[in-house]
């Protein structure tokens, strides 16, 4: 029960807000995308040995006025942070998942700069996207303006405290308190970012 109410609290605190989104420059081509997490629990995540997962799911969708929006596949990109008492620093690994590049990895030795890491994707090319992004040198500029103009990003952010409990145990107290328990973790819900408003 200890165990419960510990894990509860946990996933209160991972609660965040909407995540921001800009362009990275001038170009239009890549943006930056950041969200939100509550350091005081997630401090206590980490400092108890566990690590904080914080999940982007992203996808570009076609705004469509006569039928529903279409979608490309969402794309994830995971960001783990975890405490390494032999180095005494903090690790924070990074994963565009089918990107075809590797995992990267970071250290910090203060967490708040570790969680300002974690929470940000400093350049996500919005071809990462989309295959049919006109982008680079070829791309026709009105083309690529009506493509701004009528799309946008899909973006949803998932934290969890990972190492604490089991997937069954997620499952039992998630139905067992009809829905009030969620140790899955806190997640903002897809939020609609149109490509014409970004700054």
């Amino acid at each position: 029960m200890l165990v419960l109410l510990h894990a509860f609290f946990i996933s209160l605190a991972l609660a965040q807000g909407a995540p921001v989104v800009h362009w990275v420059d001038e170009s239009k081509e890549s943006v930056v995308v950041r969200g939100e997490v509550e350091t005081d629990l997630v401090e206590t995540c980490v400092n108890s040995g566990l690590r904080v997962e914080y999940r982007f799911l992203l996808r570009l969708c076609r705004h469509h006025s006569n039928w529903f929006d279409s979608c490309e596949s969402v794309q994830k990109q995971l960001h783990h942070v975890a405490y390494d008492p032999v180095t005494r620093s903090f690790q924070l690994s990074t994963d565009r998942l089918r990107d075809d590049q590797p995992q990267t990895r970071l250290t910090f030795e203060k967490l708040s700069s570790a969680l300002t890491a974690l929470v940000r994707i400093p350049d996500l090319p919005l071809l990462f996207l989309s295959g049919n992004f006109p982008a680079g040198s070829d791309a026709n500029a009105e083309q690529k303006e009506r493509f701004l103009r009528n799309h946008y990003i899909d973006v949803r952010t998932i934290a969890t405290c990972q190492g604490e409990y089991s997937e069954t145990l997620t499952q039992v107290s998630y139905l067992l308190t009809l829905g009030l328990v969620d140790l899955g973790g806190k997640d903002s819900g897809w939020e609609d970012v149109p490509l014409s408003s970004l700054e």
